[in-house]
């Protein structure tokens, strides 16, 4: 399993003829990737977000236990540290297709991991869904994705800015055409409501407090839903549930001013000891300690 940590790796990996320009995003085009590709022997996680929205792709994504194929209009959004592996097929010198990759970073003011997947949803932890568009959409995507490419290989003063608004475009866009009820490619029922339960998480709404109460909302048994989310993640609906609170913590403790108290009772404790605790049992730092680390 090969680690993405930065663009320079990408580059090199993939053999993309080019010399790096912005360190933390970088997109190309299906046919630029070495045939060879290291990547569809070994799979790989990475530090970046990434959408992927195909024309015609011919290859195998596989994520989990999950096997995708016909990828044609299609989009694909994986978040850091997600492991997936793609395969290219013997046809696939005729795909067609734009990746792109980004660190929350990349946007100022300077945002966290936990920020982008609250806006844009799609970005899950656990689960990698790919959408299916239709034609039109795709049609009225891909131009926006060659713009920020094209974009992309620039170093012109203000080239960042376009490539950070190219990319706001893109992701509400993205967000628009999911409200618009894109199909997911053939998720499995309990792929399906894992899904939807990871959405609910992230959400972060008030009335949600407990197993039962997200099972009540997607209509099934809290028996049902643990055993959906153990299938399809390897996790218990709890540990899923610690991941998300602890991206929004990292967030709060990171972005904003907010004393550490106020923080405990936005995350839901209602003492700040119980919060620290929470903290580091999970990272090994205190919330200060996190905090100040650089």
């Amino acid at each position: 399993m090969v680690e993405l940590k930065s663009t320079e790796e990408i580059v090199n990996i993939l053999k993309l003829k080019r010399r790096i320009i912005h360190k933390d995003i970088i997109a190309f085009k299906f046919d630029e990737v070495n045939p060879q590709d290291p990547l569809a022997e070994t799979g790989y996680h990475s530090d970046f977000f990434e959408i992927v929205i195909a024309k015609q792709d011919s290859g195998t994504l596989l994520h989990r236990h999950k096997v995708y194929t016909n990828l044609d209009n299609t989009l694909n959004f994986l978040s850091p540290m997600q492991m997936v592996k793609y395969i290219p097929s013997d046809i696939s010198k005729s795909d067609t297709g734009i990746s792109i990759l980004f660190k929350a970073s990349l946007f100022f003011p300077v945002l966290q991991n936990y920020d982008i997947r609250n806006d844009f949803p799609f970005f899950k932890i656990h689960t990698s869904p790919i959408y299916r568009l239709t034609e039109q959409q795709t049609h009225s995507l891909y131009p926006l994705f060659e713009s920020l490419y094209h974009e992309s290989l620039q170093n012109d003063i203000g080239s960042l800015r376009i490539i950070r608004a190219y990319l706001d475009i893109i992701l509400n866009s993205c967000l628009r055409v999911m409200k618009q009820n894109v199909e997911t490619v053939t998720l499995s029922r309990p792929e399906t409501i894992t899904c939807k339960f990871e959405e609910l998480v992230a959400s972060y709404q008030p009335e949600f407090k407990s197993l039962k109460d997200y099972a009540a909302n997607l209509n099934i048994s809290p028996v049902y839903l643990s055993e959906c989310i153990k299938k399809v993640t390897g996790k218990t609906a709890r540990q899923v549930m610690v991941d998300y609170r602890l991206l929004k913590a990292k967030s709060l403790l990171k972005q904003y001013e907010m004393p550490i108290k106020e923080i405990a009772c936005e995350l839901g404790f209602d003492e700040v000891t119980n919060f620290t605790k929470f903290f580091k049992k999970h990272t090994g730092h205190t919330p200060s300690q996190f905090r100040h680390t650089p």
